[in-house]
């Protein structure tokens, strides 16, 4: 089976949290290899910790791509893990993972959408986003608004 990894580091718990709990509690029942990258303390961390998911803390904010020592520590955790699927929750996420997962050849890198706000157009998100190689919407608005 696979190796799989859901990153999600938001802090509160809210609809992108419980999908990516469910998710890899799904995933790891169908026999794949399920861990967690979450926020440390977190509300996802506490549920998760009732589970037998493996997670591991980090803590992501936007500006977080541009910390060297925040890039190395994840380069090192995502080719350490060598999960064969990544699935990303927020655009901080994206910006500081999807880049350094493309690096550590992680092949499949998928960003799970849940707002309906386009993906502005500017050009660190041009760089970071061709990273990304699928996209999960919860609706067909969210959808809309990924492929403007």
């Amino acid at each position: 089976m696979s190796k799989l990894l859901f990153i999600n580091s938001n802090k509160v718990w809210g609809g992108g949290e419980k999908w990516h709990l469910n998710a890899a509690l799904y995933m790891q029942e169908q026999g794949h290899e399920v861990s967690l990258v979450v926020y440390p303390n977190g509300d996802l961390k506490h549920k998760a910790e009732k589970s037998s998911i493996t997670t591991y803390e980090v803590k992501i904010n936007n500006l977080s791509l541009f910390n060297p020592f925040k890039a190395l520590t994840v380069y090192k955790l995502l080719s350490t893990l060598k999960p064969e699927v990544i699935f990303l929750n927020l655009p901080s996420d994206v910006k500081l993972f999807a880049p350094l997962a493309r690096l550590a050849g992680i092949k499949h890198i998928i960003y799970r959408r849940g707002m309906p706000h386009p993906i502005k157009r500017n050009l660190i998100n041009r760089f970071v986003y061709q990273f990304v190689t699928g996209f999960i919407a919860n609706s067909q608005e969210i959808k809309k608004s990924i492929i403007k």
